[in-house]
């Protein structure tokens, strides 16, 4: 936001570095009133319409400015969903990586018992008296 200052000021300096320039100024810029939060001490003094109340500072924002806060306030309003996607994406993603991960290891401990059940079921048939051999 820009704050225009209800002081004078020489032509082609800045508000606070007098020894910057910021190029030549039109006489009269299409000015826009901004919303303040305590509009009520505004109204009751006229002699302060349109400056901030504590500051003392004008209020009023050029075209520019304002055409260019509309402008980020559509962006942002465009963004939000897509942002808004990404995040509930990435948290389905963590839970199906923890279900995975959970899953995966049921079926390895699966797999593994009915490994050993099977290699004990060979071994019963092969050795049914319980003795083997042990290869040297």
């Amino acid at each position: 936001m820009v704050i225009h200052s209800a002081r004078p000021q020489t032509a082609g300096t800045t508000q606070n570095n007098p020894l910057k320039t910021n190029g030549p100024k039109t006489q009269n810029p299409p000015r826009r009133h901004a919303q303040g939060r305590d509009r009520t001490s505004q109204r009751a003094d006229p002699s302060t319409q349109g400056t901030h109340p504590c500051l003392g500072e004008s209020v009023y924002l050029d075209e520019d400015t304002y055409n260019h806060a509309l402008e980020v306030h559509g962006t942002v309003q465009c963004l939000e969903p897509l942002i808004k996607t990404y995040d509930e994406k990435n948290i389905l993603k963590k839970e199906k990586d923890q279900l995975l991960e959970t899953l995966h290891t049921k079926m390895i401990g699966s797999i593994a018992a009915d490994s050993n059940a099977e290699m004990n079921r060979v071994n019963a048939e092969l050795y049914p008296d319980g003795s083997r051999k042990v290869c040297p």
